[in-house]
C-alpha cells in the first residue's frame, strides 16, 4: 500500500475480508454483503478509532446509453 506522499507499506492478510498494516497497526476490513457476496463498504480502524467508507457504483459517470447491462 503506498498513500500519496508517503513511502510504500506492508500490508499482511489477517483473515478473509482484513489486512493490517504492519508499522502503524492500521486496519483495513472489507465488508462483504451477504446475499450477493460482493465488498459494499471498507472499514479503516487504528487506535480505536473507525471510518467507514462505502462503496460507490463504478457506474458513476457512465453514459446511461453505453452503460453495460
Amino acid at each position: 500500500m503506498r498513500a500519496p506522499g508517503r513511502g510504500t507499506r506492508l500490508l499482511i492478510p489477517a483473515s478473509e475480508t482484513e489486512f493490517i498494516e504492519v508499522e502503524s497497526g492500521l486496519r483495513i476490513m472489507f465488508g462483504i454483503r451477504e446475499d450477493t457476496r460482493e465488498v459494499d463498504h471498507l472499514v479503516f480502524e487504528q487506535q480505536g478509532f473507525g471510518r467507514r467508507a462505502d462503496k460507490v457504483t463504478s457506474e458513476v459517470g457512465l453514459d446511461p446509453e453505453t452503460r453495460p447491462g
